[in-house]
């Protein structure tokens, strides 16, 4: 009999290891991913370009101020310098080599942003 207990016991022991295996799996599986966008910027044509703020504000306070505008839902932007070989003209369209990454919480956060940055353009 006390054999028998025992399987029992590890039996019950292998399907609950299982189930909150299963369960831990599927809730991930299901929660929603962060995304990644990344735009090259120009010298002048940017969407945060016409933002009404000091000219001499930095490229991150422009950008800020463009998202907090444009109602925008992200997690976190950044903006990474260019290389140093970068090659750039001085044409509005040109681009500066730095890139701005803004990281949204889900893909349907990042396609709002992106719908209203190609009607800027």
């Amino acid at each position: 009999m006390k054999k028998v207990n025992l399987s029992l016991k590890i039996f019950i022991l292998v399907l609950l290891v299982l189930a909150i295996s299963l369960y831990v799996y599927f809730v991930e599986k299901n929660q929603p991913q962060n995304v990644t966008f990344e735009y090259q910027i120009t010298q002048c044509s940017n969407p945060w370009d016409n933002v009404d703020e000091i000219s001499n504000d930095s490229i991150e306070d422009k950008v800020e101020s463009y998202l907090s505008e444009e109602k925008i839902d992200y997690i976190d932007f950044t903006i990474q310098s260019k290389d140093s070989e970068f090659i750039s003209c001085e044409a509005c369209t040109c681009e500066t080599g730095e890139t701005l990454r803004i990281t949204f919480k889900d893909i349907e956060d990042m396609e709002d942003f992106a719908s209203k940055f190609e009607k800027t353009n």
